[in-house]
């Protein structure tokens, strides 16, 4: 792994140190966030290879954050964690566009592991996704398409 970025979020503060002491040992950059609105700000201002976000925020849900994330940068890989894991859960966050999904607590191979499963971006206009909802998502954002409201004159 080279100097890749990630925007971390996690309103856990001690969670959120750990997360950023491991994965910079992984050889990432890491934003750390403890709040839905200081990670959008980032994203905003910044370009990022990866997020991971908690499913579970104080003011918002994860997914939420995810999805507005991806209206942002449509390609960024994000990997939703959580101490609740379900099945319904974790479903939703894959057909939302989350790459993967990681129950807490975890050690740095399943974490190492989870991060490998991700898509691999070239650059800012062009990505190799494993999920074609993932991608539709995308060119639905990046085209700004509009169903049903395309004029005949």
């Amino acid at each position: 792994m080279g100097h890749e970025r990630v925007l971390l979020i996690d309103d856990d503060e001690g969670l959120l140190h750990l997360l950023k002491v491991r994965l910079t040992a992984m050889g990432f950059q890491v934003v750390p966030c403890t709040t839905a609105e200081e990670a959008l700000e980032e994203a905003r201002n910044e370009i990022f290879d990866m997020a991971i976000t908690d499913l579970r925020l104080a003011a918002q849900d994860g997914l939420d954050l995810m999805d507005e994330l991806l209206l942002i940068h449509p390609t960024l890989p994000v990997l939703v964690l959580t101490a609740h894991g379900s099945i319904p859960n974790a479903v939703e966050a894959i057909q939302r566009g989350a790459f993967g999904y990681l129950t807490k607590p975890f050690d740095d191979k399943e974490l190492s592991a989870s991060i490998e499963k991700a898509p691999i971006c070239l650059s800012a206009s062009s990505c190799l996704v494993k999920s074609s909802s993932f991608l539709s998502r995308a060119l639905r954002s990046r085209c700004r398409l509009c169903t049903g409201e395309v004029s005949s004159s």
